[in-house]
């Protein structure tokens, strides 16, 4: 039997995607006692483009307003741009994050973040206005491949491949978005619970960002998970819920 839990817990999705891709991840929550609140942020899923830019601001924003409805500090966990979206909520807004499930973070960067990093190139255009069906497939697929390798979108389940053809056009405000970037600055002010999850099997740039993490946050603990990639949470769903539920189980 489950035991009621005193803190909900708020998954935020990254790119390409929308809150379905967290359904491995709800029903177990659930089952073990957890409220779960997983919204779809601003602009995703949308049946139509925005008028208006998205930015990681607005979507703090937008976060932060959710927390406040809640009534009650949460547990967050964000997944990929999710996750650096979580890392800037729990800096600005201490009193309303319990803790902290930072899983494969990822997107913009400060200079500086990583030692030795060149500064990167500009980020391909995407298409601002609505796509074709045939248009669809092949956009997400590139997106995919760039950050993740030649394999990468074969390996996808079913389920975040659904989400990433539902949201191609959001491409057109995540990708030049550089709001909210990774920085160390912003690390070293966290003061909750933190665990950075990373897959062994993720492109080395994920490891070093999570490393990187690790020595700024106080208290910060990187977990490896073995055999997994960028895309755990659907890829690799039991294997990264037992090291969520591990963590969060610690707080309850």
């Amino acid at each position: 039997m489950s035991r009621e839990r005193t803190a909900p817990v708020l998954l935020i999705h990254g790119a390409l995607c929308d809150a379905s891709i967290w359904q491995p991840q709800v029903s177990v929550l659930r089952r073990a006692g957890w409220a779960v609140c997983a919204p779809t942020l601003r602009g995703f899923n949308a049946p139509r483009p925005m008028a208006t830019t998205i930015t990681s601001d607005s979507h703090i924003d937008q976060l932060a307003e959710l927390l406040v409805c809640l009534g009650r500090p949460a547990h967050v966990v964000g997944h990929s741009r999710g996750g650096r979206l979580a890392l800037h909520l729990a800096a600005d807004f201490p009193d309303l994050v319990e803790s902290l499930v930072l899983a494969e973070p990822g997107g913009a960067r400060e200079q500086g973040f990583l030692p030795d990093e060149l500064p990167s190139s500009p980020p391909p255009l995407f298409p601002s206005a609505r796509v074709s069906n045939s248009d669809r497939e092949a956009l997400a697929r590139e997106y995919i491949v760039a950050g993740h390798g030649e394999e990468a979108w074969a390996q996808l389940s079913p389920l975040f491949r659904k989400a990433a053809l539902r949201n191609v056009q959001t491409l057109r405000f995540t990708v030049p978005d550089r709001s909210r970037p990774l920085a160390r600055p912003v690390a070293r002010r966290i003061r909750c619970a933190t665990s950075i999850i990373i897959g062994d099997a993720s492109p080395p740039l994920f490891l070093q960002i999570g490393r990187a993490l690790e020595e700024e946050i106080p208290g910060g603990r990187l977990m490896i998970l073995e055999g997994a990639d960028h895309f755990a949470p659907t890829n690799k769903p039991s294997a990264f819920n037992a090291v969520m539920q591990s963590f969060l189980d610690e707080r309850s």
